[in-house]
């Protein structure tokens, strides 16, 4: 697992019913009307762009009184997914903003062939659960804010050895933490201090004194 730092995102959403798009800023198409099932394209998104989206949806989270974790699916020049945990409106436990979004993309994509590179960025490290979906559904980078001492899986790469490896299945994807991590964090010290759920206050106050980083 890589460590990386970034400059500021420069991107916003816009959404349109059920399904969000995105529009860079300034862009020629920025003020097009989009129906509910479009996927727009973005010009070439780098990771630090992609979890600026990825943020942008936490903060939809964190409106919703839900844990600031956000998360988006990129293949090629297109977001194809995003969602963020809903543990709190759905009161389930396997609703991690990373299986919704991906679940999203796996909808809309269907089970053909990735025509590009499939990126998931998301705002905190992915735990053992999303890693597994990650690589069944073919993702082969994994980009995050903050590190999750707690769960985080973006170490099993390094110790993953499949008995039959070369599988695509089987494919453990790249891993880059430390993407806009100050600003993932922030989000976590803003939750923390409004949460009324003890457990996941104590948690997210736990991920928002993380020590700084340069």
């Amino acid at each position: 697992m890589r460590r990386c730092q970034d400059p500021p995102p420069s991107w916003r959403p816009n959404v349109a019913g059920r399904r969000s798009t995105w529009l860079r800023r300034g862009g020629a198409r920025e003020n097009a009307q989009l129906g509910a099932d479009t996927v727009m394209e973005a010009d070439r998104m780098t990771p630090h762009q992609l979890l600026g989206l990825a943020i942008d949806v936490a903060e939809e989270a964190l409106a919703a009184g839900e844990l600031p974790i956000g998360a988006v699916v990129a293949t090629g020049d297109e977001v194809v997914g995003r969602a963020y945990t809903q543990e709190r409106a759905l009161n389930r436990r396997l609703v991690h903003a990373e299986l919704l979004a991906m679940t999203e993309a796996d909808q809309g994509l269907g089970w053909g062939q990735r025509p590009e590179p499939m990126i998931l960025a998301v705002t905190l490290e992915p735990c053992l659960m999303c890693l597994g979906a990650a690589m069944t559904m073919g993702v082969s980078e994994i980009w995050y804010g903050l590190e999750s001492p707690s769960d985080g899986a973006g170490g099993v790469g390094s110790v993953w050895r499949p008995q039959q490896p070369g599988e695509e299945f089987s494919q453990v994807p790249t891993v880059v933490g430390g993407v806009l991590r100050q600003r993932c964090q922030e989000l976590f010290e803003r939750y923390a201090e409004s949460a009324t759920h003890a457990g996941w206050r104590r948690w997210a106050s736990a991920l928002g004194g993380l020590p700084v980083r340069d």
